[in-house]
C-alpha cells in the first residue's frame, strides 16, 4: 500500500467517523517510558526496529504463539478417529 493510499484510507475513515471517540483522542501522547531510557539506547533501538531486526526472544514468543494456534486448530484423536470411522462407514454403505 502506498503512502497516498494510506492517507486516502485515513481520510475516508475520518469522513465516516470511524476515528471519532478513540481512546486518548485529543490527549497528548505519554512519552515517559521512551524518555526514561538513555538517548544512545533509544537511537540503537530505533535503528534496529527500522532495519527490521527482531530480538531472538520476541521471535521465539511469536513462534510459540503460532504453534499454539496450530495446536488449537488441529483435530483431537477422538474426533479424527470418529470422522474417519464415520466416513468409512458412509462410503461402504453407499457402495452396497
Amino acid at each position: 500500500m502506498t503512502l497516498k493510499a494510506v492517507e486516502e484510507a485515513i481520510q475516508e475513515a475520518r469522513r465516516r467517523g470511524e476515528l471519532d471517540n478513540l481512546p486518548g483522542h485529543g490527549k497528548p501522547l505519554d512519552h515517559t517510558e521512551y524518555f526514561s531510557h538513555p538517548e544512545e539506547h533509544r537511537i540503537a533501538a530505533r535503528l534496529l526496529k527500522n532495519s527490521g531486526f527482531v530480538p531472538p526472544e520476541v521471535e521465539l514468543m511469536r513462534e510459540r504463539g503460532e504453534l499454539a494456534r496450530c495446536v488449537r486448530r488441529r483435530p483431537t484423536r477422538a474426533s479424527a478417529s470418529s470422522f474417519s470411522a464415520g466416513s468409512i462407514r458412509s462410503r461402504s454403505s453407499s457402495r452396497s
